[in-house]
C-alpha cells in the first residue's frame, strides 16, 4: 500500500507582538503534513517567518510535487528526502516537516525513540531559552511573569533602550540570559561597547550582533571579547561551517534553514569535531 499524506494550512497567533530589530509580526504561517504509512502515522510541520522566502503556497506545491512518486514505503520517502536536501534550492521548509514525519514513523517501527535513533546522548539535556521580544522596559518586566518556568531569558535587543532593558530584567530576576541582536548592532565599535557594558549581567552569549555581510568586522569582534558570540543570519547550511568557525563560537541551528532533524544533527557532529 502507498503512503497516503494530507497537508493543513495553519496561522500560529502570537499572544504578543514579537518584535525584533528587523520588524513585528504577530503570527507565523505553518503547513502541517500528515503521513500514513500502514497502522503508523507520522506528523511533520513547515514554520514560516518572513526571513524565509517559502511560503504556505510554496509548500504545498512543492509536497504535492514530491509525492508524486507513489512511495510503497516510509524509507524511501525519507531517502528521497535526503537527495533533495543535497540541492540547495530545494525548499527546505518543506523537506524539513517531510522528514519529521518519515523519522516519526520509522523510529515508531522500531519501536525506539527519536533520541535513540539519531543516537543523541541520553545525559542532561540543554535547558531551553524563553524568548521575549523588544518593547519597553516595563512591558517586557510583565512578559518576565510567563517565563517562571524557565532558567534561561533570551532577550531581543536591537534598539535604543538596549541596556535599560537588560539592567530591569537584571534587577527584577536572577536567572540567567542571553542576547539576540538580530544584527541590530551597525558597527563594531559600538558593539564592543555594548558587549563590555553586558559583563557586569548573568549574559551566556549574544547572537548575531553584526549585519550578516559584515564578515570582517564579526572577526575583529571575536578578537577583542570573550563573551561567546554565536551566529544565526550568519549561518544557513553545514557548507558555512568552516567560514562561520572563524567569527563566531557557536551558531543557532533552525530546522526550516537547515532542511530538518537529520541535516541539524549532521551539523552539530561537524561543528564539534
Amino acid at each position: 500500500m502507498a503512503l497516503s499524506i494530507n497537508t493543513v494550512n495553519y496561522l500560529l497567533k502570537f499572544i504578543h507582538p514579537f518584535k525584533i530589530a528587523a520588524g513585528e509580526r504577530t503570527h507565523t504561517p505553518s503547513v502541517f503534513i500528515k503521513i500514513t504509512d500502514g497502522n503508523f502515522i507520522g506528523f511533520g510541520e513547515a514554520t514560516l517567518p518572513p526571513y524565509l522566502k517559502e511560503t504556505q503556497q510554496t509548500v504545498n506545491l512543492f509536497i504535492q510535487k514530491f509525492f508524486e512518486d507513489e512511495f510503497r514505503n516510509v524509507n524511501d520517502c525519507y531517502e528521497k528526502v535526503l537527495n533533495k536536501l543535497k540541492k540547495s534550492q530545494s525548499n527546505q521548509p518543506a523537506l524539513a516537516a517531510i522528514e519529521m514525519a518519515c523519522m516519526q514513523i520509522m523510529a515508531a517501527k522500531q519501536g525506539i525513540s527519536l533520541r535513540h535513533m539519531l543516537k543523541i546522548d541520553s545525559g542532561q539535556n540543554p535547558y531551553c531559552t524563553f524568548t521575549i521580544g523588544m518593547d519597553e522596559p516595563d512591558a517586557i518586566l510583565g512578559k518576565l511573569k510567563e517565563a517562571n518556568d524557565f532558567k534561561i531569558i533570551k532577550i531581543k535587543l536591537g534598539g535604543e533602550n538596549d541596556l535599560k532593558i537588560v539592567e530591569a530584567i537584571c534587577k527584577t530576576t536572577s536567572k540567567l540570559i542571553c542576547i539576540d541582536a538580530n544584527q541590530g548592532w551597525k558597527n563594531v565599535d559600538y558593539t564592543l561597547q555594548m558587549l563590555e557594558a553586558l559583563r557586569k549581567y548573568p549574559v551566556q552569549f549574544v547572537e548575531q550582533p553584526l549585519p550578516k555581510q559584515d564578515i570582517k568586522q564579526m572577526q575583529q569582534l571575536k578578537q577583542y571579547t570573550n563573551i561567546p558570540l554565536i551566529a544565526d543570519e550568519s549561518f544557513q547550511t553545514i557548507g558555512d561551517l568552516k567560514t562561520i568557525a572563524k567569527f563566531f563560537h557557536g551558531i543557532n541551528i533552525k530546522l526550516m534553514k537547515c532542511g530538518g532533524l537529520t541535516p541539524a544533527k549532521q551539523i552539530i557532529d561537524e561543528a564539534k569535531n
